[in-house]
C-alpha cells in the first residue's frame, strides 16, 4: 500500500469518526437556561390597560394531574388583561419538543393571578415557556415544572 493511499484511508477514518462524534453529542439531553422564580420580568412589546409595561413574577410552577399550575406574585387584574390580550404558553418535553396547543385560565388567589394550563402535551411536559416575556439574555422565559 502506498503512503498516499494510507493517508487517504486515515483521513476518511478520521472524518467518519468526527462525524459520528458530532452526531452523538448533538443528540444530548435538552437542557434549557431556566428563568428564575420570584423575579419580575417585563415585556416592552405590549402595554397594560393603563399604558404601563406589563410584568410577571412567577412564584412556582407545578403539575397537578393534567394541569400545570403557575402561581404568580402579579395582581389578578394584570394577569387577566395579559391573558386576554397577549400572554401565551408553550410546553416543552424532556427532548426539547415544543407544543403550543394548550389553554390557559386564571384564578384569583389572594388578589394574585394563578394560571392553570391544560391541553395537549401537558402530561409529558417538563418545562413551560411564558410568552412574550424574555430574560436578561433575551430568551423566552422557561421554567421547570416541579
Amino acid at each position: 500500500m502506498k503512503r498516499s493511499e494510507l493517508n487517504e484511508k486515515i483521513l476518511v477514518l478520521l472524518s467518519v469518526t468526527l462525524l459520528l462524534a458530532v452526531t452523538v453529542m448533538g443528540c444530548g439531553k435538552y437542557e434549557p437556561k431556566l428563568s428564575e422564580l420570584g423575579v419580575q420580568y417585563v415585556s416592552k412589546n405590549h402595554t397594560n390597560e393603563d399604558g404601563s409595561f406589563p410584568g410577571i413574577t412567577v412564584k412556582s410552577v407545578t403539575k397537578e394531574g393534567d394541569n400545570i399550575i403557575i402561581q404568580t406574585e402579579t395582581p389578578f387584574d394584570q394577569i387577566q388583561y395579559a391573558l386576554n390580550n397577549f400572554l401565551a404558553f408553550q410546553t416543552v418535553n424532556e427532548k426539547g419538543n415544543t407544543n403550543n396547543k394548550v389553554n390557559a385560565k386564571i384564578e384569583n388567589k389572594n388578589d394574585m393571578g394563578e394560571i392553570i394550563v391544560t391541553g395537549e402535551g401537558v402530561k409529558d411536559a417538563k418545562y413551560i415557556q411564558v410568552i412574550p416575556y424574555k430574560n436578561k439574555d433575551n430568551q423566552t422565559l422557561e421554567f421547570e415544572i416541579k
